[in-house]
């Protein structure tokens, strides 16, 4: 399953199978994505879709392997948590950060600890 993180620029940034796919192209066909690693030779066909849409439908319609090197779980991790408390505090702007934070990480850790 293919999801989208805030990258650290502002961009969006596709998160599949543990790896990080900047946006590349975009043509009539899909979105082109490149791997996030330097020199890493794996790319990513998606259809079309409004990447700051809430939660867009993402269909990956090609994808070639990676060379080997490891994902980037921790990062993706963190900007998926960040995410999580940038929305709480739109919805309620009044909300303390710290317990925003709490929160969120309360509710990654039972995530992980299902069953």
């Amino acid at each position: 399953m293919a999801q989208l993180v805030n990258g650290n620029r502002g961009g969006k940034i596709l998160v599949h199978l543990g790896h990080r796919f900047r946006r590349n192209q975009t043509r009539p066909v899909g979105l082109y994505w490149q791997c996030d690693v330097t020199g890493c030779p794996s790319k990513i066909l998606t259809n079309v879709f409004n990447v700051y849409a809430p939660n867009p439908i993402i269909n990956i319609l090609r994808a070639s392997p990676h060379n080997g090197h490891g994902t980037a779980d921790a990062v993706n991790e963190r900007s998926i948590l960040i995410d999580q408390m940038r929305d709480e505090i739109r919805r309620d702007p009044t909300l303390p950060v710290r317990n925003v934070y709490n929160r969120v990480v309360l509710q990654a850790g039972q995530q992980v600890n299902k069953p």
